[in-house]
């Protein structure tokens, strides 16, 4: 039996719009954890260590909400107009 991608990117997108997992709450009376992450650069073939790279910051920002920390984690969130990011 074949997985079904759509269904499952549907109901998990579904859950975590219902219960706000990844909005961030500005007037939060809890301790608040800000990650800025860098921009992703073309400099070169994508290639695991991306990924890697990105993943470090993933769990540490996973581990603070986990906390019950207010996480501020705006990925790869850069505008500097410049066409450069992957």
């Amino acid at each position: 039996m074949a997985y079904n991608f759509k269904e499952s990117e549907k109901r998990w997108s579904s859950f975590w719009n219902d219960e706000r997992i990844f909005q961030y709450d500005f007037h939060s009376s809890k301790p608040t954890f800000s990650i800025d992450t860098p921009p992703r650069y073309a400099s070169g073939k994508m290639h695991i260590g991306h990924a890697f790279h990105y993943s470090h910051i993933d769990i540490v920002a996973r581990y603070h909400r986990l906390k019950g920390e207010e996480v501020f984690f705006p990925l790869c969130f850069d505008v500097n107009g410049m066409p450069i990011e992957v």
